[in-house]
């Protein structure tokens, strides 16, 4: 062990008087050439590797198509992000879901002879139209590929309850529509791949409905139809 050891500190004592002596010849000068003259040579890369993008050359703007998951289930949505500067940005946003109680489960029900949520009364869908303001962290001293940001906003979600006792096309013909207002706070990261971004995001949906609420299950109305929502996005330059 020890042998291997003097072995590999006298192969780094001579890998560094190599150096040290080419280093030293390379600051000898030649004959004929002056001694005030310096013949170091220095290398310059081909490109700045510091370069300075300007904002006005970045592709600011973007719209995307993203994926919800919340105590409601699987929604679907679309954006679009309008850049202000390097560090602020307005995004808009249209996200469709449904809507139903936490504990709404699917048995048998022989009187229809079809799986049936027991007590259900209402199909309801909700879909948010969003306006915020996104504002990025750290934008001077992370790299681009990289974009950690915080968010806010308000807007209006319109309501759509079905009757679930009849047939799912024809209930439209039944519908009831809600407007009710929206407001929502948010964080996540914008992670560069190619030209395009993937977003991983976290917001919370407030989205009250007023009075006593709007049942999906009898004598358990819904009073907010937001919450926690976990989003997916892949955004696209403009």
């Amino acid at each position: 062990m020890n042998i291997n050891k003097n072995k590999y500190i006298f192969s780094f004592v001579i890998f560094f008087f190599i150096i040290s002596r080419l280093v030293a010849f390379s600051q000898i000068t030649s004959p004929g050439i002056p001694s005030d003259k310096d013949t170091s040579i220095i290398f310059s890369p081909s490109i700045d590797l510091y370069q300075n993008i300007s904002f006005e050359n970045e592709k600011t703007n973007y719209v995307g198509i993203n994926i919800a998951f919340s105590d409601h289930g699987l929604g679907l949505g679309a954006s679009y992000q309008y850049s202000l500067s390097r560090a602020f940005s307005i995004n808009a946003q249209l996200l469709i879901s449904g809507a139903h109680n936490s504990d709404e489960f699917e048995i048998w029900d022989y009187n229809y002879m079809d799986y049936r949520v027991p007590n259900k009364i209402n199909r309801i869908y909700f879909a948010p139209l969003m306006l915020g303001i996104k504002y990025r962290l750290f934008s001077s001293t992370l790299t681009n590929k990289l974009r950690p940001f915080i968010e806010a906003g308000s807007g209006i979600s319109w309501i759509l309850a079905t009757p679930y006792d009849i047939e799912f096309f024809k209930a439209f013909s039944k519908a009831k529509n809600y407007f009710k207002p929206v407001g929502y706070g948010g964080v996540g990261v914008d992670i560069m791949s190619g030209s395009t971004f993937i977003t991983f995001g976290m917001k919370y949906l407030y989205i009250p409905f007023g009075g006593d609420g709007l049942a999906s299950v009898r004598n358990k109305p819904i009073t907010n139809f937001g919450g926690i929502f976990l989003e997916l996005t892949a955004k696209m330059p403009l």
